[in-house]
């Protein structure tokens, strides 16, 4: 502390200052609904969406681009400023992050982002299709089968044989 004319000036803590106008800027957004406050809660938090794009990003493969997983993140942003209740007793951080890595996560499976026969949807065929090999023959799959056939979707060719071709 230090004495000027008989005036005490105390020394400000920056967190606990940014801290207070944070709470203001939720407050006015929360009562008013104010789209320039709901703006700069968006550009507050937007390093909180790069972060969970990186983290959300680090098993797809390279032709997923880091910007449009941060454009995904922000729809998630958005919906979590909207959504969120100043008055639990929650951080924002702890509720945007999963908010955020939801999003990124459906609009990944909306673009079906898997190449070809690996994708979510089971393949098309002209015949009838059997949960494994070994339900079209009457059996369970033979040892000497690769473990994944018997899960994948196969076409019957027991009583559906291919045409040569």
């Amino acid at each position: 502390m230090v004495a000027d004319e008989g005036r005490v000036d105390e020394i400000v803590d920056p967190v606990a200052a940014n801290e207070a106008a944070l709470r203001a800027l939720w407050e006015r957004f929360k009562t008013t609904g104010d789209p320039s406050t709901r703006e700069r809660l968006i550009l507050h938090y937007s390093p909180l969406v790069k972060y969970v794009a990186g983290r959300v990003g680090v098993g797809l493969p390279p032709n997923i681009e880091q910007a449009d997983l941060v454009s995904y993140g922000i729809f998630g942003l958005i919906d979590a400023i909207e959504k969120f209740d100043i008055d639990r007793a929650i951080k924002f951080e702890t509720y945007a992050i999963s908010r955020i890595r939801g999003a990124i996560i459906d609009e990944l499976r909306a673009i079906d982002w898997t190449p070809g026969p690996f994708g979510t949807r089971p393949a098309r065929s002209n015949g009838p299709t059997r949960r494994s090999r070994g339900s079209c023959a009457g059996h369970r799959p033979r040892p000497r089968w690769p473990s994944g056939w018997g899960s994948a979707w196969t076409t019957c060719t027991r009583f559906f044989p291919r045409s040569p071709t």
